[in-house]
């Protein structure tokens, strides 16, 4: 960077700096001239700056005369520097300031006359009622400024009666131009009643010449209210068997007409009226089942009593069980109905059911034993039927007393009364308690038979039986029987005996004996 300075003369310039602005007056945007008044006697150099504040100003230019515009009203300065050598060097330059100052003003603004448009529109209405509320539209424009109000009397929304009404409007701009325009609102009436009529009427003819039909029928207008009306076929009159249209019109005072229409359909849709029996329940008098009388009849109210057909006529022999049977009756037009009724045929005689008394047997294993017996069932209709038992003959029964409750259901579901019967198993314990009263009423000397039996009683009796122990105690029972003991005995007693001891020996698990 090298800075270069160069020294300014003390001394004074030959030429002195003066300026001159265009005439006036001075507007924002509008070209101002500014020339330099003292022509330069020798060579200089003439540079034009706004001062507009800042340590530089603007540059405008060099040269005799610069045009420039100011943006902005007020006092603008413009400084014109005149540079020349200064007397009597031949190096140094020397500088002669002056400056012009302008009083520069906002350009004026143009004078308004100009008064506001008022423009409107839908202003014509149907009526609504004697008196119509009309939403007219208007707006006012102004080519030069703001529109500051309008108004218009009535105003909109306003009720406005039949015919043709003078609406009158202003409108002023910011500047209080008022315009003025004259509308009319026109409300007309060229609606006409509205008529009310049923929908379509059906009537069920009451006789060959068609039916008395009824109706009512109304009319409002907006304007009149209620207003009469006329019909082409009155309420009240017969209307043939057919479909007939009636037309209904009414006026209003200002002449506008209204109709509506609707059709009135005189038929006959209805069938017969078709009397049946309800249901008929009859015991069976035999396995075929029984023979059934009944009547039924029709009516139409057109043609008459009407004769019926039955799937199954009457007199007819109807199975055991439930038969539906299905009527119909049909009249002259073809208007059929069916109607059913159920004929029930029943057997609700429960067959007679035997079973056993009750039944003692004793366990031949640790599950029981296999019991057997016989139950039976006869019913009046149906002859023997096999009964239901809680638990079949020949099943195994657990030790203890089973209550066996049978019941017999014939073929169509009657059922007899339960009846039930015990089967009772005894087990080892009351098998050796009947076994010791036996061989106590042997009365044999010693008594060695029933202290063996007590004993394996009392080992099978404790609060935890001793199996291992009673197995013992029979088995060495049983040796003893082959023995020495088994000769105080009869031989039957002693066979009787070691087969009782075998079996109690199965009921409580003993491993079998070599």
């Amino acid at each position: 960077l090298t800075l270069l300075v160069v020294p300014l003369a003390r001394a004074a310039t030959t030429d002195t700096a003066t300026a001159a602005a265009s005439p006036g007056p001075y507007l924002v945007g509008a070209p101002i001239t500014f020339t330099s008044t003292t022509p330069c006697t020798v060579s200089c150099r003439l540079t034009w700056t706004f001062l507009n504040g800042t340590r530089l100003g603007d540059k405008l230019g060099e040269g005799e005369s610069v045009v420039t515009t100011f943006s902005t009203p007020g006092l603008k300065t413009v400084e014109l520097r005149l540079t020349e050598l200064c007397v009597g060097t031949t190096r140094l330059v020397c500088d002669s300031i002056t400056t012009v100052t302008v009083n520069v003003d906002d350009v004026p603004a143009p004078v308004d006359t100009t008064a506001p448009t008022i423009t409107a529109s839908g202003l014509q209405a149907e009526a609504t009622g004697p008196n119509t509320a009309v939403n007219y539209a208007f707006g006012a424009t102004d080519p030069d400024d703001s529109v500051a109000g309008a108004s218009c009397s009535p105003a909109p929304g306003s009720a406005f009666p039949l015919g043709e009404t003078p609406v009158q409007c202003t409108a002023v701009d910011s500047n209080g131009n008022v315009g003025t325009a004259s509308f009319a609102v026109v409300v007309s009436d060229t609606t006409g009643p509205a008529v009310t009529t049923p929908t379509t009427l059906a009537a069920e003819a009451t006789s060959a010449d068609g039916a008395v039909v009824s109706f009512d029928t109304s009319a409002v207008d907006l304007v009149d209210g209620a207003v009469p009306t006329s019909c082409s076929t009155p309420s009240g009159s017969t209307f043939p068997l057919a479909v007939t249209t009636v037309t209904c019109s009414a006026t209003d005072a200002h002449g506008n007409v209204g109709t509506a229409s609707f059709d009135v359909a005189v038929v006959d849709s209805k069938p017969p009226a078709l009397t049946l029996p309800g249901t008929i329940t009859t015991e069976a008098t035999s396995a075929a089942g029984a023979a059934v009388d009944y009547t039924a009849t029709a009516s139409d109210l057109v043609d008459g009593p009407v004769t019926p057909t039955c799937s199954t006529p009457s007199g007819a022999v109807f199975p055991i069980g439930s038969t539906t049977v299905t009527c119909s009756a049909a009249d002259v037009r073809g208007n059929e109905s069916t109607g059913s009724f159920d004929v029930k045929v029943v057997d609700t005689t429960a067959p007679t059911l035997t079973v056993p008394g009750s039944i003692v047997v004793n366990a031949t294993s640790p599950l029981g034993a296999v019991v057997t017996y016989t139950a039976s069932a006869v019913d009046s209709v149906g002859g023997a039927v096999a009964p239901a038992c809680s638990m079949a003959s020949g099943s195994v029964f657990a030790i203890g007393t089973t209550t066996v409750t049978c019941t017999a259901t014939d073929a169509r579901g009657n059922s007899s009364p339960a009846g039930s019967f015990t089967v009772q198993v005894k087990g080892a314990v009351a098998q050796l308690r009947d076994t010791l009263q036996v061989v106590l009423s042997w009365r044999i000397r010693g008594h060695m038979p029933e202290i063996r039996v007590m004993g394996v009683i009392w080992s099978l009796t404790q609060p935890k039986p001793k199996v291992p122990l009673a197995c013992k105690l029979l088995g060495q029972f049983d040796d003893q029987l082959a023995g020495d003991l088994g000769t105080k005995l009869t031989a039957a007693q002693r066979d009787w005996l070691r087969g009782e001891l075998a079996r109690i020996a199965n009921v409580i698990g003993c491993a079998p004996r070599p």
